[in-house]
Protein backbone atom coordinates (compact mmCIF):
# COMPACT_ATOMS: atom_id res chain seq x y z
CA UNK A 1 0.00 0.00 0.00
CA UNK A 2 2.38 2.93 1.01
CA UNK A 3 4.99 1.77 -2.63
CA UNK A 4 1.71 2.58 -4.00
CA UNK A 5 1.91 6.39 -2.93
CA UNK A 6 4.79 7.28 -5.00
CA UNK A 7 3.42 6.37 -8.33
CA UNK A 8 0.05 8.66 -6.77
CA UNK A 9 1.87 11.47 -5.86
CA UNK A 10 3.59 11.32 -9.52
CA UNK A 11 0.19 11.16 -11.17
CA UNK A 12 -1.16 13.42 -9.08
CA UNK A 13 1.87 16.67 -10.28
CA UNK A 14 1.67 15.31 -14.02
CA UNK A 15 -2.51 16.03 -14.16
CA UNK A 16 -1.32 19.46 -12.09
CA UNK A 17 1.24 20.18 -14.75
CA UNK A 18 -0.83 19.34 -17.61
CA UNK A 19 -4.18 21.33 -16.11
CA UNK A 20 -1.60 24.44 -15.62
CA UNK A 21 0.43 24.00 -19.56
CA UNK A 22 -3.40 23.85 -20.83
CA UNK A 23 -4.77 27.17 -19.10
CA UNK A 24 -1.26 28.42 -20.20
CA UNK A 25 -2.11 27.64 -24.09
CA UNK A 26 -5.43 28.71 -23.42
CA UNK A 27 -4.30 32.01 -22.36
CA UNK A 28 -1.89 32.27 -25.83
CA UNK A 29 -4.71 31.60 -27.76
CA UNK A 30 -6.82 34.81 -26.56
CA UNK A 31 -6.85 38.18 -28.52
CA UNK A 32 -6.33 40.87 -25.82
CA UNK A 33 -8.89 43.71 -27.51
CA UNK A 34 -8.99 46.85 -26.04
CA UNK A 35 -12.03 49.67 -26.35
CA UNK A 36 -13.37 52.89 -25.31
CA UNK A 37 -16.88 54.71 -25.22
CA UNK A 38 -15.95 55.76 -29.10
CA UNK A 39 -15.15 52.58 -30.53
CA UNK A 40 -18.75 52.66 -32.05
CA UNK A 41 -17.67 49.84 -34.32
CA UNK A 42 -16.17 47.26 -31.93
CA UNK A 43 -18.84 48.12 -29.46
CA UNK A 44 -21.30 46.68 -32.01
CA UNK A 45 -18.88 43.73 -32.58
CA UNK A 46 -18.60 42.78 -28.88
CA UNK A 47 -22.27 43.15 -28.29
CA UNK A 48 -23.28 40.94 -31.32
CA UNK A 49 -20.52 37.90 -30.70
CA UNK A 50 -19.07 37.95 -34.53
CA UNK A 51 -15.56 38.12 -34.07
CA UNK A 52 -15.79 35.55 -31.38
CA UNK A 53 -17.28 33.71 -33.84
CA UNK A 54 -15.46 34.59 -36.62
CA UNK A 55 -11.96 33.59 -34.91
CA UNK A 56 -13.37 29.88 -33.50
CA UNK A 57 -12.26 28.35 -36.62
CA UNK A 58 -8.75 29.47 -35.91
CA UNK A 59 -8.74 28.35 -31.92
CA UNK A 60 -8.33 31.88 -30.90
CA UNK A 61 -11.23 33.47 -28.11
CA UNK A 62 -11.52 37.00 -27.34
CA UNK A 63 -10.71 38.92 -24.01
CA UNK A 64 -12.47 42.80 -24.25
CA UNK A 65 -11.19 45.39 -21.92
CA UNK A 66 -12.50 48.84 -21.85
CA UNK A 67 -10.80 52.25 -21.40
CA UNK A 68 -12.30 55.72 -19.88
CA UNK A 69 -10.54 57.17 -23.33
CA UNK A 70 -7.64 56.51 -25.96
CA UNK A 71 -4.37 57.61 -24.02
CA UNK A 72 -5.16 55.23 -21.20
CA UNK A 73 -5.88 52.75 -23.46
CA UNK A 74 -2.80 53.08 -26.00
CA UNK A 75 -0.74 53.02 -22.47
CA UNK A 76 -2.11 49.78 -21.89
CA UNK A 77 -0.79 48.44 -25.58
CA UNK A 78 2.53 50.24 -24.98
CA UNK A 79 2.97 47.88 -22.08
CA UNK A 80 2.13 45.16 -23.17
CA UNK A 81 -1.17 44.23 -22.01
CA UNK A 82 -3.27 44.36 -24.87
CA UNK A 83 -2.99 42.77 -28.56
CA UNK A 84 -5.24 45.28 -30.57
CA UNK A 85 -6.80 48.74 -29.80
CA UNK A 86 -9.92 49.84 -31.37
CA UNK A 87 -9.54 53.00 -32.72
CA UNK A 88 -8.00 56.01 -31.39
CA UNK A 89 -7.77 59.35 -32.36
CA UNK A 90 -5.19 60.53 -34.61
CA UNK A 91 -4.06 63.09 -32.13
CA UNK A 92 -2.98 60.61 -29.85
CA UNK A 93 -1.34 58.44 -31.98
CA UNK A 94 1.70 60.50 -31.98
CA UNK A 95 2.47 60.61 -28.56
CA UNK A 96 3.14 56.39 -29.14
CA UNK A 97 5.87 57.07 -31.99
CA UNK A 98 7.30 59.36 -29.95
CA UNK A 99 7.62 57.24 -27.06
CA UNK A 100 8.85 54.26 -29.91
CA UNK A 101 6.07 52.31 -28.25
CA UNK A 102 6.34 48.59 -29.63
CA UNK A 103 3.33 49.36 -31.42
CA UNK A 104 2.48 48.78 -35.40
CA UNK A 105 -0.43 50.92 -36.95
CA UNK A 106 -3.25 48.32 -37.68
CA UNK A 107 -6.52 50.29 -39.53
CA UNK A 108 -7.72 53.51 -40.21
CA UNK A 109 -10.94 54.76 -40.14
CA UNK A 110 -10.94 57.78 -43.33
CA UNK A 111 -11.05 60.95 -41.71
CA UNK A 112 -14.59 61.86 -39.49
CA UNK A 113 -13.84 65.91 -39.38
CA UNK A 114 -17.41 66.57 -38.05
CA UNK A 115 -17.10 63.99 -35.04
CA UNK A 116 -14.93 66.89 -33.06
CA UNK A 117 -15.43 70.86 -32.79
CA UNK A 118 -14.86 73.41 -30.29
CA UNK A 119 -18.29 74.20 -28.15
CA UNK A 120 -19.52 77.12 -26.79
CA UNK A 121 -22.72 77.70 -24.22
CA UNK A 122 -25.54 79.49 -26.05
CA UNK A 123 -25.79 82.19 -23.53
CA UNK A 124 -21.94 82.49 -23.45
CA UNK A 125 -20.55 85.96 -25.19
CA UNK A 126 -18.02 84.00 -26.68
CA UNK A 127 -18.70 83.93 -30.89
CA UNK A 128 -15.89 83.44 -32.77
CA UNK A 129 -12.49 81.85 -31.34
CA UNK A 130 -10.78 85.30 -31.17
CA UNK A 131 -13.17 85.91 -28.34
CA UNK A 132 -11.36 83.18 -26.16
CA UNK A 133 -8.43 85.26 -25.66
CA UNK A 134 -7.60 84.87 -21.69
CA UNK A 135 -10.14 82.69 -21.46
CA UNK A 136 -10.60 78.77 -20.74
CA UNK A 137 -10.49 76.25 -23.27
CA UNK A 138 -10.86 72.67 -21.52
CA UNK A 139 -9.60 69.82 -24.12
CA UNK A 140 -8.82 65.87 -23.67
CA UNK A 141 -5.27 66.07 -24.05
CA UNK A 142 -3.80 63.61 -27.60
CA UNK A 143 -7.68 63.36 -28.22
CA UNK A 144 -10.03 64.69 -30.97
CA UNK A 145 -10.23 68.27 -30.96
CA UNK A 146 -7.02 68.86 -29.35
CA UNK A 147 -5.58 69.66 -32.77
CA UNK A 148 -8.64 71.33 -33.66
CA UNK A 149 -7.95 73.84 -30.96
CA UNK A 150 -4.33 74.68 -32.23
CA UNK A 151 -5.48 75.17 -35.96
CA UNK A 152 -7.99 77.37 -35.05
CA UNK A 153 -5.97 79.42 -32.34
CA UNK A 154 -3.39 80.05 -35.02
CA UNK A 155 -5.72 81.19 -37.50
CA UNK A 156 -7.11 83.57 -34.81
CA UNK A 157 -3.55 85.04 -34.47
CA UNK A 158 -3.49 83.42 -30.85
CA UNK A 159 -0.76 82.28 -29.06
CA UNK A 160 -1.64 78.41 -27.71
CA UNK A 161 0.36 78.63 -24.71
CA UNK A 162 0.07 82.31 -24.04
CA UNK A 163 -3.27 83.44 -25.03
CA UNK A 164 -5.31 81.31 -23.34
CA UNK A 165 -5.56 78.40 -20.88
CA UNK A 166 -5.74 75.22 -21.48
CA UNK A 167 -7.49 72.60 -19.03
CA UNK A 168 -6.51 68.96 -20.04
CA UNK A 169 -9.37 66.77 -18.55
CA UNK A 170 -11.22 63.53 -19.26
CA UNK A 171 -14.54 64.43 -21.38
CA UNK A 172 -16.61 63.54 -18.98
CA UNK A 173 -14.88 66.34 -16.57
CA UNK A 174 -14.48 68.45 -19.37
CA UNK A 175 -17.84 68.57 -20.14
CA UNK A 176 -18.95 69.45 -16.22
CA UNK A 177 -16.62 72.09 -16.56
CA UNK A 178 -18.15 73.14 -19.83
CA UNK A 179 -21.87 72.91 -18.86
CA UNK A 180 -21.46 74.96 -15.08
CA UNK A 181 -19.33 77.57 -16.66
CA UNK A 182 -16.24 77.16 -15.11
CA UNK A 183 -14.66 77.20 -18.42
CA UNK A 184 -15.31 79.15 -21.43
CA UNK A 185 -15.04 76.67 -24.17
CA UNK A 186 -14.73 72.90 -24.56
CA UNK A 187 -12.92 70.89 -27.80
CA UNK A 188 -15.62 67.88 -27.58
CA UNK A 189 -15.55 64.40 -29.58
CA UNK A 190 -18.11 62.33 -30.08
CA UNK A 191 -20.18 60.43 -28.56
CA UNK A 192 -19.22 63.37 -26.18
CA UNK A 193 -19.89 66.06 -28.73
CA UNK A 194 -23.18 64.40 -30.05
CA UNK A 195 -24.85 64.24 -26.72
CA UNK A 196 -24.39 67.66 -25.60
CA UNK A 197 -25.38 69.21 -28.76
CA UNK A 198 -28.33 66.71 -28.69
CA UNK A 199 -29.57 68.60 -25.29
CA UNK A 200 -29.54 72.16 -27.21
CA UNK A 201 -27.41 74.14 -24.45
CA UNK A 202 -24.47 74.81 -26.89
CA UNK A 203 -23.62 76.06 -29.95
CA UNK A 204 -20.73 75.18 -32.17
CA UNK A 205 -17.42 78.13 -32.86
CA UNK A 206 -15.83 75.72 -35.09
CA UNK A 207 -15.34 71.72 -36.17
CA UNK A 208 -13.02 69.76 -38.26
CA UNK A 209 -14.27 70.70 -41.54
CA UNK A 210 -13.48 74.50 -41.14
CA UNK A 211 -10.32 74.28 -38.98
CA UNK A 212 -8.73 71.66 -41.31
CA UNK A 213 -8.34 68.88 -38.45
CA UNK A 214 -9.03 65.34 -40.19
CA UNK A 215 -9.69 63.31 -37.39
CA UNK A 216 -8.78 60.36 -38.79
CA UNK A 217 -8.78 57.37 -36.24
CA UNK A 218 -6.47 54.36 -35.89
CA UNK A 219 -6.74 51.21 -34.71
CA UNK A 220 -2.91 49.21 -33.53
CA UNK A 221 -2.07 46.41 -32.53
CA UNK A 222 1.39 45.11 -30.79
CA UNK A 223 4.07 44.60 -33.17
CA UNK A 224 4.99 40.87 -32.23
CA UNK A 225 1.59 40.13 -32.27
CA UNK A 226 1.30 41.20 -36.10
CA UNK A 227 4.08 39.50 -36.84
CA UNK A 228 2.71 36.19 -35.09
CA UNK A 229 -0.81 36.47 -35.76
CA UNK A 230 -1.29 37.82 -39.07
CA UNK A 231 -4.47 35.80 -39.82
CA UNK A 232 -6.43 37.13 -36.67
CA UNK A 233 -5.34 40.63 -37.57
CA UNK A 234 -6.75 39.59 -41.12
CA UNK A 235 -10.51 38.21 -39.43
CA UNK A 236 -10.36 41.91 -37.54
CA UNK A 237 -10.13 43.82 -40.01
CA UNK A 238 -12.87 42.26 -42.34
CA UNK A 239 -15.16 42.37 -39.42
CA UNK A 240 -14.69 46.34 -38.88
CA UNK A 241 -14.98 46.63 -42.74
CA UNK A 242 -18.01 44.67 -42.96
CA UNK A 243 -19.44 46.16 -39.43
CA UNK A 244 -18.52 50.20 -40.93
CA UNK A 245 -20.05 49.55 -44.47
CA UNK A 246 -23.12 47.96 -42.17
CA UNK A 247 -24.15 50.76 -39.85
CA UNK A 248 -23.61 53.25 -43.42
CA UNK A 249 -25.76 51.58 -45.06
CA UNK A 250 -28.30 50.96 -41.82
CA UNK A 251 -28.40 54.11 -40.42
CA UNK A 252 -31.30 53.46 -38.33
CA UNK A 253 -31.34 50.05 -37.34
CA UNK A 254 -27.99 50.31 -36.30
CA UNK A 255 -28.63 53.47 -33.93
CA UNK A 256 -31.04 51.43 -32.58
CA UNK A 257 -28.84 48.73 -31.56
CA UNK A 258 -25.84 51.39 -30.51
CA UNK A 259 -28.29 53.86 -28.19
CA UNK A 260 -28.71 51.00 -25.62
CA UNK A 261 -25.05 50.23 -25.49
CA UNK A 262 -24.16 53.59 -25.55
CA UNK A 263 -26.34 54.82 -23.02
CA UNK A 264 -27.34 57.41 -25.33
CA UNK A 265 -30.51 58.43 -26.79
CA UNK A 266 -31.78 57.45 -30.89
CA UNK A 267 -31.07 60.89 -32.04
CA UNK A 268 -27.79 61.22 -30.12
CA UNK A 269 -27.00 58.27 -31.75
CA UNK A 270 -27.96 58.82 -35.06
CA UNK A 271 -25.93 62.47 -35.02
CA UNK A 272 -22.51 60.94 -33.85
CA UNK A 273 -23.58 58.41 -36.74
CA UNK A 274 -23.73 61.15 -39.27
CA UNK A 275 -20.31 62.54 -37.86
CA UNK A 276 -18.51 59.49 -38.37
CA UNK A 277 -17.30 57.96 -41.35
CA UNK A 278 -16.78 53.98 -40.51
CA UNK A 279 -14.83 53.76 -43.19
CA UNK A 280 -12.19 51.50 -42.45
CA UNK A 281 -9.47 50.60 -44.27
CA UNK A 282 -5.40 49.99 -44.66
CA UNK A 283 -3.21 52.87 -43.40
CA UNK A 284 -1.93 54.78 -46.86
CA UNK A 285 0.45 57.76 -47.26
CA UNK A 286 -2.21 60.29 -46.73
CA UNK A 287 -2.41 59.03 -42.93
CA UNK A 288 1.21 58.82 -42.48
CA UNK A 289 1.44 62.93 -44.22
CA UNK A 290 -1.62 63.72 -41.53
CA UNK A 291 0.45 61.98 -38.09
CA UNK A 292 3.80 64.55 -39.87
CA UNK A 293 1.75 67.31 -39.96
CA UNK A 294 0.46 66.21 -36.23
CA UNK A 295 3.99 66.12 -35.11
CA UNK A 296 5.18 69.17 -36.08
CA UNK A 297 2.15 71.48 -34.58
CA UNK A 298 2.60 69.27 -31.33
CA UNK A 299 6.40 70.00 -31.16
CA UNK A 300 6.37 73.37 -32.04
CA UNK A 301 4.11 73.92 -28.81
CA UNK A 302 6.00 71.85 -27.03
CA UNK A 303 3.44 69.35 -26.52
CA UNK A 304 5.74 67.04 -28.06
CA UNK A 305 9.01 67.06 -26.06
CA UNK A 306 10.82 66.93 -30.02
CA UNK A 307 9.87 67.09 -33.70
CA UNK A 308 11.03 63.66 -35.44
CA UNK A 309 9.82 62.28 -38.96
CA UNK A 310 6.92 60.35 -39.12
CA UNK A 311 8.22 57.98 -41.87
CA UNK A 312 11.46 56.66 -39.24
CA UNK A 313 9.36 55.40 -36.39
CA UNK A 314 6.02 54.47 -38.16
CA UNK A 315 5.10 50.51 -38.50
CA UNK A 316 2.57 49.33 -40.98
CA UNK A 317 0.35 46.49 -41.06
CA UNK A 318 0.19 45.58 -44.51
CA UNK A 319 -2.40 43.43 -44.59
CA UNK A 320 -0.53 40.23 -44.56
Amino acid sequence: MFKQRPQKVVLFLCLVLFCLSSAAASAEEAVRMGFQKSSTLMILIKNRGSLEKALAPLGVEVQWHQFVSGMPMMEAARAGQLDVTADVADTITPFALSSNAPLTFFLQERPSPEAQALLALNDSPVKTVADLKGKNICLTKGAGGHYLVMAELEKAGLDYNKDVKIAYMAATDCRAAFMTGAVAAWSAYDPFLSATMAQGVARVISDGRRAGADYHRFYLTASDYAAKRPDVLKVIFDELKETGDWVKANPEEAAELIAPVLGFDLETVKMLNDHRSYDIDLVDQAAVDGQQKLVDAFALIEVLPERFNVSDKIKIWEGR
